[in-house]
């Protein structure tokens, strides 16, 4: 019996996680996805500067757009 393959993670980091993180995030999550790769994806920021707020609106609109889901 083989056993499976053990799932990648990754973590995208920048400073405020607001924008450049979490659209690196998805953009991995949906290349992964679409290659039929199996990875857990997060994102962090490395200050508190922005803690419980949403993404930049830039960032979102860019997002969806592409119809990448964001998380």
């Amino acid at each position: 019996m083989s056993t499976p393959s053990p799932r990648i993670k990754a973590l995208v980091v920048c400073l405020g996680n607001i924008c450049r993180s979490p659209m690196g995030e998805a953009v991995l999550r949906d290349t992964a996805k679409k290659r039929g790769i199996d990875i857990v994806v997060d994102s962090c920021g490395t200050s508190a500067y922005h803690i419980g707020e949403d993404p930049d609106d830039r960032y979102a609109e860019n997002e969806r757009s592409r119809e990448k889901k964001i998380e």
